[in-house]
């Protein structure tokens, strides 16, 4: 578990990416880019950050490289939560990035892709985050309240202000 000087150190770090990105591709807030990524990499400290992956974001159907992915990939056990309480152990393959600038802005050119069409921009950041869970990015029941919590505890909203204004 992450202490809080980690925390706190992994939310500034990937704060201004987040910006960056935001500003590049737009549509998912920094706020919640940032929220998402301290769940799912445990604010830094899980073993996918050693290949820069922050967002548990699997390879998929074919491994196709993107603007921001060059098809790099590495296995991992993982829990899904296919029926809400019943966790699934699974092996997959998860994208591998050579930065944390190349992972973020990759999250960002997927939340802009066909698959989340349905996640709008100029919402609030609590329907985004209801939205992305609806369009299938993640299994767990409890990860929204999670993400929403982390905004909220941390006042990530900031970085929305900062990006926008």
């Amino acid at each position: 578990m992450a202490t809080l000087q980690q925390q706190e150190d992994f939310i500034k770090c990937l704060a201004p990416i987040a910006q960056k990105a935001y500003r590049t591709l737009g549509k998912v807030y920094p706020s919640i880019c940032i929220g998402m990524a301290c769940v799912e990499c445990a604010y830094g400290t899980a073993g996918s950050v050693k290949y820069h992956s922050y967002f548990g974001q699997k390879v998929g159907s074919g491994k196709t490289a993107t603007k921001y992915w060059n098809g790099k990939f590495f296995n991992s056990k993982t829990k899904e939560e296919y029926q809400v309480g019943v966790h699934t152990t699974i092996t997959d393959a998860f994208r591998a990035y050579d930065s944390m600038e190349q992972g973020v802005f990759n999250f960002y050119e997927l939340l802009n892709s066909n698959v989340y069409a349905k996640v709008t921009a100029d919402v609030d950041y609590e329907t985004q985050m209801k939205q992305i869970k609806a369009c299938g990015y993640m299994t767990s029941s409890t990860e929204v309240n999670s993400v929403l919590t982390i905004i909220n505890k941390f006042d990530l909203t900031q970085y929305d202000k900062e990006t926008i204004n």
